[in-house]
């Protein structure tokens, strides 16, 4: 993330579902369309998928990778949301 990416998210609560959407929508599903080909797009979303079928233990190990996300409570749900966001029609 760049220091630009971490100003537009710096004051959201990762753990409000509308923050959360936002920071989805500003950070992630705006560089998905832009960044991936249908080709990264598809293996995003089997990621994504593999994440939301994992357990939590092993969830907790992806984030650790990650500092903003430290202090997310409900990760799955995080991910779950990333996931709606990008391939679930509105």
């Amino acid at each position: 993330m760049t220091k630009e990416d971490y100003d537009q998210i710096e004051d959201y609560d990762f753990n409000l579902k509308e923050d959360q959407l936002e920071i989805i929508r500003k950070l992630i599903v705006s560089r998905v369309k832009t960044e991936y080909d249908d080709c990264g797009r598809k293996r995003l979303k089997c990621v994504l998928e593999l994440c939301i079928n994992q357990n939590e233990r092993e969830i907790e190990e992806l984030f650790q990778m990650s500092s903003p996300c430290d202090d997310i409570v409900d990760k799955k749900g995080f991910i779950n949301n990333i996931y709606k966001e990008l391939f679930e029609p509105l």
